[in-house]
C-alpha cells in the first residue's frame, strides 16, 4: 500500500505543478489536455507496475500504452530515470533524457531538451538536476555535470560545466548571463506530503 500512495503522490504533485491543484477532477482534466501530464502519469505508472510482484502483471500493458506516448509525444525520458516530485514538462516534442540522469523536485522540462551521457575512455557519466531548475527550449546538458538548485538553463545552451544554484546560464557553451536564476519559471511549487 506504501508504494500506491507513493504513486499517487506523485501523480497529485505533478498535476500541482502546472495548474496549482491536485484535486482528482483536476488530475483527470489535466490527462486529457496536457501531453506532458499525460505522459508523465503513464511514465510513472509502469515505473510502479515494475517494482511491484502483484503489479508485474499489469506492466505489459502499462509499458505498451507508455511507448505509444512516447512516440505520440516525441518524449524519451525512461521510466527507470530517477526523477522527484513536480516534474512539468511545458511543451511536447523533441525531449530525450538518458536513464542514467538524476532529476530532483520542482525540475521545468522544456520542448528539444537533450540531458545525455558524456565522458571519453569508457568514463561516461550523465547529469544531476538538483530541485526547481529550469531548463529552456532545445538546451543540451552533458556529461557528469551538476545543475545546481534554482538555476537556469536558457533556450539553446550547450552545457558541459557545473551551473551554480540562482544563476542563469546561456550560450554555446553555456556562461553565466544573470543570478536571478530559475525565480520567474518555477511556479506552483509541491513541496512533499503538501496534499494530504
Amino acid at each position: 500500500m506504501g508504494r500506491l500512495k507513493n504513486l499517487i503522490e506523485f501523480l497529485k504533485s505533478d498535476a500541482y505543478r502546472y495548474i496549482g491543484n491536485s484535486s482528482v477532477l483536476s488530475r483527470i482534466m489535466l490527462y486529457i489536455k496536457s501531453a506532458g501530464y499525460n505522459y508523465s502519469c503513464k511514465m510513472r505508472f509502469v515505473k510502479y507496475c515494475n517494482d511491484g510482484k502483484l503489479t508485474k502483471i499489469l506492466f505489459p500493458i502499462a509499458y505498451l500504452r507508455y511507448r505509444r506516448a512516447m512516440i505520440r509525444y516525441g518524449i524519451s525520458i525512461p521510466y527507470k530515470t530517477e526523477i522527484g516530485y513536480g516534474l512539468y514538462i511545458g511543451h511536447f516534442g523533441g525531449i530525450v533524457i538518458n536513464s542514467e540522469c538524476k532529476i530532483g523536485n520542482n525540475v521545468n522540462i522544456s520542448q528539444g531538451v537533450t540531458i545525455g551521457q558524456a565522458g571519453e575512455n569508457g568514463n561516461k557519466q550523465c547529469p544531476v538536476i538538483e530541485d526547481c531548475v529550469y531548463i529552456g527550449p532545445k538546451a543540451t546538458i552533458v556529461g557528469g555535470v551538476t545543475i545546481h538548485e534554482h538555476a537556469s538553463i536558457g533556450a539553446n545552451s550547450f552545457v558541459n560545466k557545473n551551473v551554480d544554484s540562482h544563476t542563469t546560464v546561456g550560450g554555446v557553451p553555456a556562461k553565466v548571463i544573470s543570478y536571478k536564476g530559475s525565480v520567474d519559471y518555477i511556479h506552483n511549487i509541491y513541496f512533499k506530503h503538501q496534499t494530504e
